[in-house]
């Protein structure tokens, strides 16, 4: 997969530096290999809290 060479992006057509994954105006993706996916985001389960004793001298 070729990194962005940089120019124009072909969304919106604002100039966009080489080496960039996303348009930095429209977020649009610059290499056409790469395809948008999601990621499931896991259940927020809450750790028990922990004290520390101090040592007793």
């Amino acid at each position: 997969m070729p990194a962005w060479p940089g120019g124009a992006c072909p969304d919106c057509g604002d100039h966009m530096p080489a080496n960039l994954i996303t348009c930095q105006t429209c977020r649009a993706l610059l290499n056409s290999e790469l395809k948008v996916t999601f990621v499931d985001i896991p259940e927020f389960i809450p750790l028990q809290e922990v004290t520390i004793d101090e040592k007793k001298k």
